[in-house]
Order: structure tokens, then C-alpha cells, then sequence
């Protein structure tokens, strides 16, 4: 038994051993890492969307409760990521907070990333020719998509922003490698885990799968090596039973969770998001259209014929490559449908197309492969096929990294980043523009700054009204309910979705304000102030009719990298209150300090 044992694990340290990559292309992968790191200090930032995410968190990890107001206790899921808001949650049991841990877990799940793409390109890759398990986890060849990576914003934003995208994305990733890998069990846990952190990353996993079975089967029709009755009683069913058990046990678990602790079958979140569909004319089209138009699929598109590569033109060979390139296909299609059908995202630089931008990367990078293994076959020398894939890879990556600087400009240059703009910098009409990172991290970095104030200021029992359910109310630590419905069931009821080009997918519900004064709160920030100066009456009455003033704090300079001198200057964050009341809120009035 002892001599079986020490058999099997020196089998193990072989395989792992032939399988370790080539000190050549672990270190290119490093340069990679470091320029992915680089690359993305000119995208950091924290969105408001994430400190949702963030709040329930905290109340998990510091009160035990999985809500969004701990008082009064209102139990509603006004968030799609379990698994995201169980790990940050986890963190700040340990004394991480959510704002600290998020940006390092997205960091590390694009370098992830990076390396799941190049051992996914490899297996794609010996696909076609037949490749042994003990070969490499990937080798030099395999990584010109994640080099394509390191240059696209669309890929290197969602290493920031605190949102679950990139985390999400990584472990699909895993799941797809670990497919093709033959580890069912652990593609099965890793697709489960994916879904738990977003939902959607079902539909792109899914594609795959169904992809994947069609391609088998049309290579089983094509090659016929046997019957397809003996083909079936080969393949490894008791693996599949338990991975299935494992899927269903890990959604099913999470299903039992949210009826028996919120009382529903579906998150809030789909209530309140579900009417995106109204918008996909105009907000899905152009959502698509702008991922299109700047991470290059159509220039990718272009390479296709490369499958024609072949050192013998034989119609199975052909057949081969283009299954392999329906196995990154038939994802990013359906992936560009979904978001397409449910009207795309008010966010600039494609965050719910963050699967179909990774995926696509692998086409050029598997068609040049092509260019590899064809200069290898009719050259006399490994030396000439690495000479020629390395010019074609560079000119792909030099002509993408080249964009960058652009990119960036555009993004500073524009709070709302549009398809096209005319010769005066102006987005062209009737399109519909994305919010852009810079406005973005101000946006959440202004209302942070207020939340502390009125933490400071206010009592902790003051219940306020929110349009934006993220940083103002994680920052403050006040109870609260949103305008949008996002944490407020009741607005489904008296809402009506909005339609026209200016509603923004997410954000079309919208409450009256009947509705938000029924609730009755005490101060209203969902039509407050956020200025350099202070507001007047003349300003609160133009909001809203009735007996109102302001309650006001001042931010004070808010640490700003991308500002002039570092900092952002002082704004005035106001909600309107119900004149007389409390006397600290009294004491925040701006006309009974001298203002307006």
C-alpha cells in the first residue's frame, strides 16, 4: 500500500513538474502583471454602486445582520453578490474594512485573470492538435491575449471600483479552465461560486458549456473514431452526478437562504433593474456599440481567415480551428445579447461586458498560434516561427497600446463618455453617453466626505432619503431609503419606469415626492445640493414646495488624484428638512450661519 502510495504521488509531482510553464514565459507573464498594475494606477477608483455591497457587509461582520438598516430592521436584498458581500464581510470580522479589502481582491482577480487566459488559450490551443495533459500550463504563445488585456481599459477599470465584476469574472474563468482541463467537479463548484457573486456570469458560462457540446458532437460526427452509444458509456458520468450536486447545492443553498431570510424567490434588485429591457433601443444599442468601437472585436473579426493556416489544408483540420474559435464565440455572443436585451449600463468602459472583452481577446491570440505552428512546419528552425508570431504579436499590442493615452484623456475630458464626439469635442446627438471613471470616483469621493460630516453633525438615529444608495449612507452610518427602490420595496408600487433617453438603465424607477414624505424622514438628500456654494430658500423651493430649508455640511478639500494640486475643493452637501424639528439639524441651516 505504502509502495502504491509513494507510486501515485510521484505520478502527481511529474505531471505538475512537465506541466510548469517556461521560466521564459513566466517571466514575460510577470512583465504582464507589473504592466496590468501599472496601467491600472490611471484607473483607480471607488464607485458609489460597490458601498451598497459595502454596507451590508458591515452589518454582517459587525452586527451579524445581512441588511442595509440595522434600525429600524428592514430585511430587503438590495444586492446580486452574496459570495462578494460574504468574503468583505468576512474582512471586516478580521478588521479589514470593505473599502480597504474590495480594491486588493479586484486587483488580484485581474492578474488571475491574466493567467486563467493564457492556460484557457493553451488548452484551445491543443484542441486541435491532439496535446498531452503533461505539456505546460501555457508557454510563451499563449499569452498575447493577456498582453491584449494589459492595454484595454475595458479590462483594466474593473481591477478597481470595488464592485464584484473582475472577482466574478475570474472565477468563471476558473470554472472554463478547469472544463477543459477535465476537473468537472471543480468547473462545477467554480461556476456555482461565479453565480454567486453575479448572476449573470451563468449566461456566459452556460454559452460555453452548450458551445462545448456542440463542438464535440460535430467533431464526433466529422472523425466517427466510434459508436456514439460506446462514446456516451465512456464518458465520466459519476463526476458529472457530483459536479451537478455541487451546482445545485451551492444556487440551491443561496435560493433556501434569501426565502427563508427575506421572505422572496428574487432579489430587489431584479425588481428595481428588470425594467432595462424598455431601454435597449437606444441605452443597450449604444452600450454595445461603444464596447465595440473601442476594444477592436471587429479588427479581431478581421483575422479569422488565419484559420486557413494550415500545414495541410485538410477540411478536419479547418473544422478543428473553427470549433475552437466557436468555443469563444458562442459566449461572447450570448454575453452581448443578454446585456443588449436587459438596455446595457449607465457605466462607461463596459463593466457587464467584462466576460465577452476577456473572451475576445483569446481570438487573436489563438489565431496567431496559427501563425506559430504553420512558420514552424515549413521553416528549418524553431528560430524564424518565434520571429514571425513575435512581430505579428507586437504590432497588435504596440497598435492597442498606443490607444491608451487617448483613452485616458477622454475619460478626463468628459464626465459621460459617448460613441463619437464632432470636431469640438462634443458628443454627437441622440447618443447616449456612459458615466466615466473620473466622475465617477469624485462622485462617490464628494459624498464619503459628506457622510463623515453629517456623521459628526447629526444625531445617529436621523433617517434620511437618498437618490445614490452607496457612499453617502456607508460614510454616515444613518438609516436610510433610496428613491430608486434599490433598498425600498415600496417604490415598486408607486413608480412608474421611466422610458425616454434620458433615463439611465437601473435608475428608472423614480419615486414622487408624495411618496418619499410619506416615509417621513428627517432629512431629504434625495433632492439635496452638492456645490462649491451654499444653497438658498429661493434654491429649496425650486426642489420642492412646502415648509423646507437646508441642512448643510461642508466637505472640506477632498483628496482628489486627478485634481489640480492633488485635492478637490470644498463642497456643500445639503438635504432639505422640515423647518423647526430638531435642534441639530436646525443648527446645520446655512441662513442661520450668515448664508444666503
Amino acid at each position: 500500500m505504502a509502495d502504491a502510495e509513494r507510486a501515485r504521488e510521484d505520478r502527481s509531482r511529474r505531471r505538475w513538474t512537465s506541466r510548469r510553464p517556461p521560466w521564459t514565459a513566466l517571466a514575460l507573464l510577470g512583465v504582464l502583471a507589473l504592466a496590468y498594475l501599472l496601467h491600472l494606477r490611471e484607473w483607480l477608483f471607488l464607485c458609489d454602486d460597490a458601498f451598497i455591497s459595502f454596507r451590508y457587509a458591515r452589518n454582517l461582520g459587525e452586527q451579524g445582520a445581512l441588511v442595509y438598516n440595522l434600525e429600524p430592521l428592514e430585511r430587503v436584498e438590495g444586492y446580486t453578490n452574496l459570495l462578494w458581500v460574504l468574503i468583505l464581510a468576512a474582512g471586516v470580522v478580521v478588521g479589514l474594512s470593505p473599502e480597504q479589502l474590495a480594491p486588493a481582491l479586484t486587483g488580484l482577480a485581474g492578474v488571475v485573470s491574466l493567467v486563467l487566459v493564457a492556460c484557457i488559450g493553451a488548452q484551445l490551443r491543443r484542441r486541435e492538435t491532439g496535446g498531452s495533459e503533461e505539456q505546460p500550463l501555457f508557454e510563451v504563445v499563449d499569452l498575447l491575449a493577456p498582453a491584449l488585456l494589459v492595454t484595454l481599459p475595458e479590462f483594466v477599470v474593473w481591477g478597481s471600483s470595488g464592485l464584484e465584476t473582475g472577482f466574478a469574472v475570474a472565477l468563471g474563468l476558473a470554472a472554463v479552465w478547469a472544463w477543459l482541463d477535465g476537473r468537472i467537479v471543480g468547473a462545477a463548484a467554480f461556476a456555482a461560486l461565479a453565480g454567486l457573486t453575479r448572476p449573470d456570469a451563468l449566461v456566459w458560462i452556460g454559452a460555453f458549456g452548450l458551445g462545448w457540446l456542440v463542438v464535440e458532437l460535430a467533431g464526433w460526427i466529422l472523425d466517427r473514431p466510434e459508436p456514439f452509444a460506446e462514446r456516451l458509456r465512456g464518458l465520466p458520468w459519476a463526476r458529472v452526478g457530483v459536479g451537478a450536486l455541487v451546482f445545485v447545492a451551492l444556487l440551491g443553498a443561496q435560493l433556501w437562504f434569501r426565502r427563508s431570510y427575506y421572505g422572496e424567490w428574487l432579489p430587489n434588485t431584479w425588481a428595481v433593474k428588470h425594467h432595462g429591457a424598455l431601454l435597449r433601443d437606444h441605452f443597450g444599442r449604444g452600450y454595445v456599440a461603444f464596447w465595440t468601437a473601442r476594444t477592436g472585436v471587429k479588427a479581431a473579426v478581421l483575422l479569422v481567415p488565419l484559420v486557413l493556416l494550415q500545414p495541410k489544408l485538410e477540411l478536419r483540420a479547418v473544422a478543428r480551428a473553427l470549433g475552437t474559435l466557436v468555443l469563444v464565440a458562442v459566449p461572447v455572443v450570448a454575453m452581448v445579447g443578454y446585456v443588449w436585451s436587459v438596455g446595457g449600463d449607465f457605466m462607461a468602459h463596459g463593466r457587464f461586458l467584462l466576460p465577452a472583452t476577456v473572451l475576445s481577446a483569446l481570438v487573436p491570440g489563438l489565431l496567431l498560434a496559427r501563425v506559430w505552428s504553420f512558420a514552424l512546419e515549413r521553416s528549418a528552425g524553431p528560430g524564424l516561427a518565434a520571429g514571425a508570431w513575435a512581430v505579428a504579436a507586437a504590432l497588435l499590442v504596440g497598435l492597442s497600446a498606443s490607444r491608451i493615452p487617448g483613452r485616458i484623456a477622454e475619460d478626463r475630458d468628459h464626465a459621460h463618455l459617448h460613441i463619437a464626439y464632432d470636431a469640438d469635442g462634443r458628443p454627437l446627438p441622440d447618443t447616449p453617453g456612459f458615466e466615466g471613471v473620473q466622475a465617477m470616483d469624485r462622485f462617490a469621493a464628494v459624498r464619503l466626505a459628506a457622510g463623515a460630516e453629517l456623521a459628526e453633525r447629526v444625531p445617529a438615529d436621523t433617517w434620511i432619503s437618498v437618490g445614490a444608495a452607496g457612499a453617502l449612507p456607508y460614510a454616515s452610518r444613518l438609516p436610510a431609503f433610496d428613491a430608486y427602490g434599490l433598498v425600498d420595496p415600496g417604490v415598486l408600487e408607486v413608480a412608474e419606469p421611466a422610458t425616454g433617453k434620458r433615463a439611465r438603465p437601473g435608475h428608472q424607477l423614480h419615486a414622487p415626492l408624495s411618496y418619499m414624505r410619506s416615509r417621513e424622514p428627517e432629512l431629504m438628500c434625495h433632492i439635496g445640493w452638492e456645490a462649491p456654494r451654499p444653497p438658498t430658500l429661493r434654491d429649496a423651493r425650486r426642489r420642492a414646495r412646502g415648509p423646507f430649508a437646508w441642512a448643510c455640511v461642508e466637505t472640506g478639500p477632498i483628496a482628489d488624484r486627478r485634481a489640480e494640486g492633488g485635492t478637490l475643493e470644498s463642497r456643500y452637501y445639503c438635504c432639505l428638512r422640515e423647518r423647526g424639528g430638531d435642534p441639530a439639524l436646525e443648527a446645520l441651516d446655512p441662513a442661520k450661519r450668515g448664508r444666503p
